[in-house]
This record gives C-alpha cells, structure tokens and sequence, in this order.
C-alpha cells in the first residue's frame, strides 16, 4: 500500500512539474522581443554592461526580450541577405561600422528613419561622424558610438620628452625623436604599434600620413612618404614583441610599452585600469595639421521587420544623449556622436578621455572615414601596409620609392571597379 502510494505521489509530482514546464516555456515564447545584430561590443563585459544599463531599462518599460548577436560586419551582412533573399526576417535592428553603411543601403537592406526623426530636437550629430549616414535626403543610420585617435603615454616616458615640447603641442617628428630618446637612453624599444595582420597600423600611419597632406588611404603620395620616413626613423624604438601586438592597450597596461597612438575607446580602458599612471594628450601634428581617422558604429532598421513600431521605439530610445553618455561611459571611451551628450559627461576618469577626444574635433583636425566599401577586400588593404612595415621596416631594410609604387599599385588592385 505505501508502495503505492509513493508511486502516486511520484507521478503526481512528475506532472505536475511536466505542466509548470510547459506552461513556463509558453509564456517565454509568446512575449515579444527584439533581436540586434551588432558589430560593437564584442568583450563579455562589455555585452553585461550594455544589457544590465542599457538594454534592461527598455526591455522592462515594454515588456520584451532583447537578444543581441556581435559578428563582424561581413557576417551580419551575410546573415541578413540569407534572410531577405528566404524572406525568413529574422533580425529587426543592425548596428554597423561606418565603412559598410553604404553597403546596406545599396542592397535596400535598412529603411528610411526620416519619419522617427522628424520631430527631434537637441540630437545634432557632429558632423565628423555623419558620413554613410544617408543617401538621397534620407537617413538611414545614427550613429551611437564612435572612434577617434589619441596619444598615450606612460609617466616613466615623461623625463625622455625633448626639451620644450609641450605633449599637447607635440609633431610627429617630436613624437619620433622622443621615442627614439627612450631607446637610446635605457636600452629598449617602447613604442606600441600593431604588428600583427590587418589590425590597426594602417591607421596609425594613416593619421601620420594626413598630417603631412595625404588622403586615405594612401602609400605613395607626398605625404604619406613622409609618414613612412617618420616610422622608418624609429625602426629600432618599437618594443621587441611588436610583430605579435594585435591590441595596443595589452601592452601599454603590462607596463612593456610606454608610448603609442591609438582609438580612444582603448585609451579609455587603459587608463581606468590606473589613472595615476599615464598621460592622454591629442594626437601629433604635422605641417597640416592634426591627422587622425574617425569612425562610428551607427543603429538602423532592417528592411521587412516583423516589429517595425517596436524598433523605431528602441532606436528613439538609444539615441537619447544620456542614454549615448551611458553607452560611452560603460564599455570604455566610445565618443557619444551627439553635441547634447556633453552635459552628461564627467570631468573625470573615462569621460575625461571622451572630452579629451572631442575637443580634438574641434581644433580643426584633418580627419578621414574608413572608406572600406570602396575596397573589395578591407582587410587585404591593411594587410598591403601590413607587410611593408614587418618586411621592410622591422628588418631594418631600406623603404625604397618602388616599394612604395609597388604597394600603391596594389591598392589600386584592389578598389571595387
């Protein structure tokens, strides 16, 4: 009889528990959500912030779910052609880099939002940040999240600056001899580019290039001549592991290199880790001027989504200046692309490294875009200045003007035709 009636009690449990699963899991798939595809925070950490301060606030005032998938912006283009050409929409909201957006506005991929933003006031984006956006009077993308170059040093580098220049006032051929100083003065190389492939040198020596009048990106010009004889100079000022630095931030926080250039949104994070240990300064000048690249990540709708009301709503919500300061503030640096975020901003930490790199749009900057989409290949275009530096530069060879022309000719190879 006990027997039994534990036998009872056991199935009688089992069902009951069958039936809170499944009654559960349908409420879980009736409540509506939101899916992104993103390019931009891609760290764990960061992807915990954006949903705990960012996203969290919108899912609990309309009662959704948020999913957000972080791909490459190759991949999300793909991703979304397969759902477009199977009609099977899937993804209702893209984040993407300035370099693809005309991308997705050729393949009709993303609609219009000049209706959402009609009736707006206090969004002005600055203009640095506003190139791709748009097509024909209609806006396509607003960025929420950008990038800009700063000089970083580490305090141990400070007694090694020439004579009378002033870090903030600082040339490229400056930078160059203060980095050959360090070299010579204690034995080591502590200037930080990336070494590896198709990684960030390009426009490290973009920048350099711009200042000395060149566009980008260029490997033959007058100017951008003058940029490899300046990274030439200092052959033996790199730190020694420089071949195997893909993040300029890793060795700059160890304490291995002291010097470097790099996007804001790394500075930020190297000097949150310990702000009593570096210098942020703008970045160097040259006879025209301060170069420098600038890019922003920029939130769109995608064409035929299922949740078209609910994505305006979530668009209108992210691109709310303080919601932009939170954005900037949390993973590290982000330069919030709107001029009524500065408000929201401290003069301190982090922010202090936001408000070092918007000052410097303006001061009249040379500043140049990514101009991917005209390239068939972004990579295989890095990988052309990439191998110039490695082969000829750190084997100390001599950078010949038919390297050069050879370079060039490469770029040329490979724009869309």
């Amino acid at each position: 009889m006990l027997n039994k009636l534990i036998k009872s009690f056991i199935a009688s449990t089992c069902l009951l528990v069958i039936v809170v699963i499944f009654s559960g899991c349908g409420k879980t798939e009736n409540k509506k959500s939101l899916f992104i595809l993103s390019r931009v925070w891609s760290k764990p950490s960061e992807q915990l912030y954006i949903q705990r301060e960012i996203f969290a606030p919108f899912e609990k005032e309309k009662g959704i779910k948020i999913r957000m998938d972080v791909l490459e912006d190759e991949q999300n283009l793909q991703r979304v052609e397969i759902q477009q050409k199977s009609k099977n929409y899937i993804a209702d909201v893209i984040i993407a880099h300035s370099g693809t957006m005309s991308q997705w506005i050729d393949k009709n991929y993303v609609v219009s939002l000049n209706s959402l933003m009609k009736n707006w006031k206090g969004r002005e984006i600055i203009p640095a940040f506003n190139k791709n956006t748009s097509r024909d009077g209609k806006t396509y993308f607003i960025p929420i999240a950008a990038d800009v170059y700063l000089l970083m040093a580490n305090k141990k580098a400070m007694p090694f600056l020439p004579k009378g220049v002033d870090i903030n006032d600082i040339t490229w051929e400056e930078l160059v001899q203060w980095a050959n100083n360090i070299r010579k003065q204690t034995g080591v190389g502590r200037f930080i580019v990336s070494g590896v492939e198709s990684q960030s040198f390009i426009y490290q020596i973009g920048a350099c290039a711009l200042s000395y009048g060149s566009s980008f990106p260029s490997i033959n010009s007058k100017g951008a001549t003058k940029a490899w004889e300046l990274f030439e100079a200092m052959s033996k000022a790199y730190i020694p592991s420089v071949i195997n630095v893909s993040d300029c931030s890793l060795p700059m926080k160890r304490g291995e290199g002291w010097l470097t250039v790099m996007i804001n949104a790394a500075v930020a994070d190297v000097f949150a880790s310990n702000q009593t240990r570096y210098v942020v300064a703008a970045m160097p000048k040259g006879p025209k001027g301060r170069g420098m690249i600038a890019a922003a990540n920029g939130v769109g709708i995608i064409s035929n989504t299922k949740h078209l009301k609910l994505a305006k709503e979530f668009v209108e919500y992210i691109t709310r200046p303080e919601v932009l300061a939170k954005i900037a503030r949390g993973p590290g640096g982000f330069i919030p692309p709107m001029e009524g975020t500065m408000k929201y901003l401290n003069d301190a930490g982090q922010d202090e490294v936001t408000r070092q790199a918007i000052s410097q749009l303006k001061k009249g900057s040379i500043i140049s875009g990514v101009p991917s989409d005209q390239y068939q290949s972004w990579g295989a275009v890095k990988i052309v200045f990439d191998h110039i530096f490695s082969q000829r530069i750190l084997k100390h060879k001599k950078i010949t003007k038919e390297v050069l022309d050879n370079g060039e000719k490469q770029l040329e190879s490979l724009k869309v035709k």
